[in-house]
C-alpha cells in the first residue's frame, strides 16, 4: 500500500487538489505557485481552472518535484476522473470551507474510500496506489454564517479521521492574507510528506498508537544506540543518534524535559528510557512531523513497509537433510543480555508474541506452558534461551532477523551455526550439536503429556485430557561434560503416527512410555 522508496528517490510526487464549486481550490494552488500574488490589495485574477502546476523543487525541504492537478468538477454519476491518478505517489488535497463541510462525509471521503477500495467503477485501477487525503479549510467570509463554529469543526474533523483512514491530517488556511502564505505552503507541504513521510505504516489504524511493526523497529534502534546496555540513552548516546540521523546536536535536556512532561517513566536517572524514546517519536507524529520519525527509521535502513532491507536478514543456509541450525556461543550470549536488561519483562513478552504470531512455520504446538517459567511465574532465563533455540531450528532464517530486530551488533552469520550431520554423529559415537529433539511415544493415557508437563517443572494434573496434535516443551539439561544441552520434547499423537504426518528425520532420540 505504501510506495515511496527507502531513500527517497521518488521522481515527483502528483498531487490532486478536488473540491466543491466555490472553495477556492484553484486560488489555492495559485497562491502556492505565485506567493507574491498575496502581497497586493487587489486580488489576482485566478483562472476557473488551473493548469497542471510544477512547484519549485526547493519549495520544500525533501528537494522532490511537486506537480499540482487541479480536478474539475466531479459528478456523482461520472467520477472516473479521479482513477487514473491512482498512479505512484500520489496525494488528494481535499479543499472544504464550512458550508460545504456536510459534503466531506457525504459525499468526498467515501467516493475517495471506494477508489481506495478498488471499488467496480475503478477495477481498472485496482492493487496501485492508496490514495492518501489531506483535508484543506478554507476560512473565507462565507463561513461566518455557518452552522459549524470553530469547536464544532475541530471535532467533526476527529471524527472524520477515525472514520476514514486515508484522511492524513487537516489544515485551514486563508487566501488573501500575507499572514497565512505559510499555511498554504504547508497544505502542499504535507500532502507532499503523506508520499515520502506517510503516517499508515507508524500507527495501528484501530488505536491510532504507535503500529507493532513502528515498536519493533525504534525498539532496535533504540538497543543499538544504548551501548552501555543500562536501558537508557544518556546525553552522549542521545546526542550520538541525532548526528546520525540529522547531522546536528540535540539539546536534550529539552527532550527529556518534553519526555518526562508527558510520560513519568519516560526519563530515569540514567536518560531516556524505551518507553520515554518511544513517546518522543509519538509526539513527533500526532504534531504531523512524520519526516521526523521516517528520517530515524531510514538512516537505520528500513523501508516504507518497516522491513530491514536483504541485505541485512538474507542469510543463505546451506545444509543437507540430517543437518540443523543453532544459535551459536555469540548469539547466546547476547541473548543473555537482553534478558539481564532493566526492561526484561517487557522484552520478554514483546519478544515471543512476535516470534509466535510472526514466524513463518507453524509454532501452534509451542504453548504459554512449553518452556520453564521463574519463581514468580515468569519466563526463565533456560526458558527464554530454550525458545529462541527451538524457533531457531524450525526457521533460521527468521531466528537471525528476530535477533536483528533486537539490536545484534554483529554480522548475522556470527549468530547461527551449522551442525555435523547426524550420519557422521553416529559413525564417531560423539556429536557437538547442542539442540537435540526426542519423540515421546506411547499408548492413550500411558503419562506421556505429565512427563512433558513435568520437564518443565509443571505439577501433575489427575485430569486426563486428549491429545490429538503435536505437544512440544524446551528446557536445557546438564551433559556430565560439563555443558549444557537445549533438549526438545515432542509428544507424537497416535493418530499423527496413522496419519503417517511425523518426519522421523528429526528424531534424535525416541522415549516409549507405557503404564503398568
Amino acid at each position: 500500500m505504501w510506495t515511496s522508496d527507502t531513500d527517497l528517490e521518488v521522481p515527483e510526487v502528483r498531487i490532486l487538489v478536488v473540491s466543491d464549486p466555490g472553495t477556492g481550490k484553484s486560488s489555492l494552488i495559485h497562491a502556492a505557485a505565485y506567493p507574491e500574488s498575496c502581497d497586493g490589495a487587489i486580488p489576482p485574477k485566478v483562472p476557473s481552472r488551473m493548469p497542471p502546476t510544477r512547484f519549485p523543487e526547493d519549495m520544500f525541504p525533501d528537494r522532490v518535484p511537486v506537480i499540482a492537478f487541479d480536478v474539475g468538477a466531479v459528478d456523482e454519476e461520472d467520477n472516473r476522473q479521479l482513477g487514473p491518478f491512482r498512479r505512484l505517489n500520489t496525494s488528494v488535497v481535499l479543499v472544504y470551507c464550512k458550508s460545504t463541510f456536510d459534503r466531506l462525509r457525504t459525499f468526498w471521503l467515501p467516493l475517495l474510500k471506494r477508489i481506495n477500495k478498488g471499488d467496480s467503477k475503478f477495477d481498472d485501477y485496482k492493487n496501485v496506489q492508496f490514495l492518501l487525503v489531506i483535508l484543506a479549510g478554507s476560512r473565507s467570509e462565507l463561513d461566518k454564517d455557518s452552522k459549524y463554529d470553530d469547536y464544532k469543526t475541530e471535532k467533526w474533523i476527529s471524527m472524520l479521521m477515525r472514520e476514514f483512514p486515508q484522511v492524513e491530517m487537516c489544515i485551514e488556511f486563508s487566501l488573501g492574507d500575507r499572514s497565512q502564505v505559510m499555511s498554504i505552503h504547508d497544505v502542499f507541504y504535507a500532502a507532499q510528506s503523506a508520499i515520502l513521510h506517510p503516517r499508515g505504516p507508524l500507527l495501528d489504524p484501530e488505536t491510532q498508537m504507535l503500529s507493532r511493526e513502528c515498536v519493533w523497529a525504534l525498539k532496535r534502534i533504540f538497543i543499538m544506540c544504548d551501548k552501555d546496555r543500562d536501558g537508557a540513552l544518556n546525553d552522549a548516546e542521545l546526542n550520538d543518534l541525532q548526528v546520525k540521523c540529522f547531522d546536528e546536536p540535540i539539546v536534550t535536556y529539552f527532550v527529556n524535559g518534553t519526555v518526562a512532561y508527558n510520560c513519568s517513566e519516560g526519563v530515569n536517572e540514567n536518560g531516556l528510557t524505551l518507553r520515554g524514546f518511544l513517546m518522543l517519536n509519538e509526539l513527533c507524529i500526532a504534531k504531523g512531523l512524520t519526516e521526523v520519525t521516517w528520517t530515524v527509521l531510514r538512516k537505520f535502513d528500513y523501508n516504507n513497509f518497516l522491513e530491514l532491507s536483504d541485505d541485512h536478514i538474507f542469510l543463505p543456509i546451506r545444509r543437507t537433510p540430517d543437518q540443523t541450525v543453532e544459535l551459536t556461543s555469540e548469539a547466546l550470549e547476547y541473548l543473555r543480555g537482553v534478558y539481564s536488561s532493566n526492561d526484561r519483562d517487557y522484552v520478554c513478552s514483546l519478544i515471543f508474541s512476535h516470534l509466535r504470531f510472526e514466524c513463518y512455520v507453524d509454532t501452534s504446538c509451542l504453548s504459554e506452558h512449553a518452556v520453564e517459567s521463574n519463581e514468580f511465574g515468569g519466563l526463565s532465563l533456560d526458558g527464554f534461551l530454550a525458545q529462541w533455540a527451538f524457533i531457531t531450528l524450525l526457521d533460521p532464517v527468521f531466528s537471525v532477523g528476530s535477533l536483528i530486530q533486537l539490536g545484534y551488533p554483529d554480522h548475522p552469520s556470527s549468530a547461527v551455526r551449522v551442525t555435523r550431520g547426524r550420519c557422521v554423529d553416529r559413525k564417531k559415537q560423539q556429536s557437538d550439536r547442542n539442540v537435540f529433539q526426542c519423540f515421546v511415544f506411547g499408548p492413550k493415557e500411558a503419562g506421556k503429556s505429565s512427563l512433558l508437563q513435568s520437564f518443565v517443572g509443571r505439577p501433575f494434573s489427575e485430569t486426563c485430557t486428549p491429545t490429538f496434535w503435536e505437544y512440544i516443551t524446551v528446557n536445557t539439561v546438564d551433559h556430565p561434560d560439563g555443558t549444557r544441552k537445549t533438549l526438545i520434547l515432542r509428544e507424537i499423537p497416535n493418530n499423527m503416527l496413522l496419519l503417517r504426518e511425523v518426519a522421523f528425520s528429526d528424531c534424535d532420540i525416541a522415549v516409549f512410555v507405557h503404564d503398568r
